[in-house]
């Protein structure tokens, strides 16, 4: 896990296994432990009625040395084994200024953040890059024929954010917005790999066919229904390269800034930018009308 605390706050964090994991002592009970900072030093303390054992300090030292205290923010790197851990921030003294803090993990859906918490800043590498154009992907189809000979349905609304884009935001250091748009993501039908068949070993088993199932394959057996930022993605690029058709001077700045001027705002999106829409949804004919037509294109 990431921590990022205020550097102006003295903070802390606890860290209790409740299952699955070798952080035991030595008489088997489950350690739980302290990383704080006090007076301009990361700190570490074992929980009460513990015997700590005989490697804990070298891997309490360890977390200390990988993390870092900044001007501005303080990053702790805290390494885990594998198991189930629960977890809290603390102000460690009465020295706390602000009191937000930030936890990343690398796999968001091993985690659940609770009460208090706000999913924000969630945009990863290279999406978080400035010179990327990074899309969000919304929720613009809900059913289809399927292969089974019926219909696959879902009840969740159109036209708002999917579930599983990563809300972004300003990021710290400069303010820039991530992602820069949203656009159609679930679901969307695409062709199906003539090797991607039920049941088949294509793609280690975990082809689109055999993940999904025939829920998912459209009705003339050619098509399948997937979702995700990975189709979002591609659909903007569609979009850019249409832009591009009409004229092939611009630049990955220009376009930019032409499909967030162009995108729709308002209504279900709210005020932008904000951190599950970015700048807006993308708005594909606008988009194009806006490009200026290039000297190659006349």
């Amino acid at each position: 896990l990431l921590g990022i605390f205020d550097a102006v706050d003295e903070w802390g964090a606890i860290v209790k296994p409740v299952g699955g994991t070798p952080l035991v002592d030595k008489n088997n009970k489950p350690i739980l432990f302290y990383i704080f900072k006090t007076e301009g030093e990361l700190k570490y303390l074992l929980g009460s009625g513990l015997e700590k054992p005989d490697w804990f300090d070298g891997y309490a030292k360890e977390i200390l040395s990988n993390s870092r205290l900044g001007e501005k923010s303080d990053t702790l790197v805290l390494g885990l084994p594998a198991g189930q851990y629960l977890l809290w921030g603390f102000g460690a003294t009465h020295n706390v200024t602000n009191g937000n803090f930030d936890f990343y993990a690398p796999n968001y859906a091993a985690v659940d953040f609770g009460i208090g918490t706000a999913k924000s800043g969630m945009v990863g590498s290279p999406g978080n890059a400035a010179n990327a154009i990074t899309v969000g992907a919304y929720n613009f189809r809900r059913s289809w024929q399927n292969r089974e000979g019926s219909g696959t349905a879902f009840n969740f609304a159109i036209n708002e954010i999917s579930d599983y884009s990563s809300p972004g935001g300003k990021r710290r250091i400069d303010g820039v917005v991530k992602p820069d748009i949203a656009a159609p993501g679930t679901y969307t039908i695409s062709p199906l790999s003539g090797a991607s068949m039920l049941n088949s070993n294509a793609c280690n088993g975990e082809n689109m066919g055999a993940g999904l199932g025939k829920r998912f394959v459209t009705a003339d057996g050619t098509h399948v229904a997937w979702s995700g930022t990975s189709a979002s993605a591609p659909f903007t690029a569609g979009v850019i390269a249409l832009m591009m058709q009409k004229n092939r001077t611009l630049d990955a700045e220009q376009v930019r800034r032409i499909l967030i001027r162009t995108a729709r705002k308002g209504g279900v999106i709210g005020g932008v930018p904000n951190p599950a829409w970015g700048n807006g949804m993308l708005n594909p004919a606008a988009a194009i009308a806006a490009t200026p037509i290039g000297r190659a294109a006349k």
